[in-house]
């Protein structure tokens, strides 16, 4: 939910934008063609008109994203889809991280901005995890100082993939 509020503030922020102010640069002087392209387009439509998107689950490819046009006709402007943290068949599944990339490549070929969610696991947890036990997990003071302390680091159960 918080992603989505981000978005809409985003683009709530644009709005108020001129549609005839000059599109300041971008903040990365080094931004690609293709930024510089993308961020153009957001700022020629303010004022103008808004980007939907659909949020998608990697076990479920572009489904949300072809029923909003089986429903309205139109592809939502935004492409959203997550990386993934459980295992096996789940909706959330790491399994799919190939499939999700592939997928990106093709909404983003078709013109969609894209959106990325990586829940982040506990950095000393492995995936697959589960939701609850790891992403929304807490580390204990002593699993943090395991973590942070330099000597015991390359000893500390995942963290040396960290550091």
């Amino acid at each position: 939910m918080r992603s989505v509020r981000l978005v809409v503030l985003f683009f709530a922020s644009l709005s108020g934008l001129s549609a005839s102010a000059a599109t300041p640069p971008p903040v990365n002087p080094h931004a690609t063609p293709e930024v510089r392209a993308v961020l153009a387009a957001i700022y020629d439509i303010s004022g103008k008109g808004i980007v939907t998107g659909q949020h998608n689950y990697p076990n479920d490819g572009s489904r949300w994203t072809d029923l909003a046009y089986d429903i309205t006709g139109k592809y939502p402007g935004l492409f959203g889809e997550d990386f993934g943290f459980s295992g096996g068949d789940d909706k959330d599944s790491t399994l799919s991280r190939p499939a999700t990339v592939q997928e990106i490549k093709r909404q983003w070929a078709n013109g969609s901005l894209i959106t990325m969610t990586w829940h982040e696991v506990r950095p000393t947890d492995d995936e697959p995890v589960t939701f609850h036990d790891s992403v929304q997990g807490h580390l204990t003071d002593y699993e943090w100082h395991e973590l942070l302390t330099p000597e015991r680091r390359s000893t500390s159960a995942g963290a040396s993939r960290w550091m």
